[in-house]
């Protein structure tokens, strides 16, 4: 029998993917990162030092996972909400850089944060109005998609397919809050680009414009 160890963040799309996992599979192990309280250490409280897995998934969940779990499964992978263009921070940057196309991925994971080859990617069209919201949203439907068709060839005994498609670049949280601080000489063209860029309603980080020593944050409307 199969043995999965599913890692997730908590929200209504993860929800969906945990009633997938759970069809295909009966000995599944599911931790979200609520129960998680530091994932960047080991703790033995949350996987079992003797625990082994066959696959350890990850869909949707941004912490660093150490390398000791890691090592606790023979297969890894990882639901990526991004195409190869754009490992880390994809929607902020493909929607500054007025892409036409996005996509999502799943991939083999190490412990250098989207790095590991690819498996499968989807690709589908981004409207010129899309938001980090809307762009978010329909991100996850594909990922489901995506995260249904890989777990159904894992059930099946298939081997997992390998893509040639190789990660181009990887846009880290630093890049992201860059792209937040609107210059003061901007243009209206770019403070629309970088507030349509990084604008999200339930997001910490928001665009802002710094004058002297005081931020003034874009709030929406």
């Amino acid at each position: 029998m199969t043995r999965i160890l599913l890692l997730t963040k908590k929200n209504g799309t993860t929800a969906i993917a945990h009633k997938i996992a759970r069809t295909y599979f009966k000995d599944i192990k599911i931790l979200t990162e609520d129960t998680i309280p530091d994932s960047d250490v080991y703790n033995p409280n949350y996987i079992g030092e003797n625990e082994r897995f066959d696959y350890l998934i990850s869909f949707l969940f941004y912490r660093r996972i150490p390398k000791e779990v890691l090592e606790k499964a023979a297969i890894r992978i990882n639901f990526h909400p991004g195409a190869e263009k754009y490992g880390g921070f994809g929607y902020n940057f493909a929607l500054y850089n007025h892409d036409d196309q996005y996509g999502v991925l799943c991939h083999h994971m190490t412990e250098k944060l989207d790095a590991g080859d690819i498996i499968a990617v989807r690709y589908f069209p981004i409207d010129p109005n899309d938001t980090v919201e809307s762009l978010r949203e329909i991100s996850h439907i594909h990922l489901l998609q995506l995260f249904r068709e890989i777990l159904l060839k894992i059930k099946n005994g298939e081997e997992l397919p390998t893509s040639k498609v190789k990660w181009q670049k990887y846009y880290s949280r630093k890049d992201f809050l860059s792209l937040c601080e609107i210059p003061k000489d901007a243009s209206l063209m770019e403070i629309k680009k970088r507030i349509q860029a990084t604008y999200f309603p339930e997001g910490k980080d928001r665009p802002y414009i710094k004058v002297d020593h005081m931020k003034f944050y874009f709030k929406g409307g």
